[in-house]
């Protein structure tokens, strides 16, 4: 049974898809939902307008609580109950720590978001999210 979804958001087409397939599984199971959007490094965002977020913490904070609440509105829009967080630190970091914290019953994350060679060196973000998450993951393309 599902009862609580942790959805990872970066503000890309694929943390967009996994919010789409969150709302429908949130809808299906009454599940409530806790939003994480990471920040640490200016990479960490993809907009629409803009691949990187260039700025002091304090603007890559506010990036994060603007990504992590336009998610949460979608959520809350459809009538469930949605927690948005803003986590200093990598999406991994923050998705792991957040697994640990709230014990979801799911996870759910983007995969392709990251485009840069560092990725390809350290494996997809999704992958590690798999690897080291706790409780199951569902990785939306």
């Amino acid at each position: 049974m599902i009862e609580h979804i942790l959805l990872g958001v970066d503000g890309s087409q694929h943390g967009r898809a996994a919010l789409q397939w969150t709302l429908q599984l949130a809808e299906l199971t009454g599940s409530r939902v806790t939003v994480v959007c990471a920040f640490d490094e200016p990479w960490s965002f993809h907009r629409a307008a803009r691949s990187i977020v260039d700025g002091p913490p304090d603007e890559l904070e506010d990036e994060a609580r603007q990504i992590a609440a336009e998610a949460a509105g979608a959520l809350t829009a459809a009538g469930l109950s949605c927690e948005p967080i803003a986590f200093e630190g990598t999406f991994v970091q923050a998705v792991l720590s957040l697994s640990g914290q709230e014990r979801p019953d799911l996870v759910v994350v983007g995969s392709g978001g990251e485009a840069s060679a560092r990725a390809h060196l350290l494996g997809s973000t999704a992958e590690r999210v798999v690897r080291m998450s706790p409780v199951p993951v569902l990785v939306v393309r």
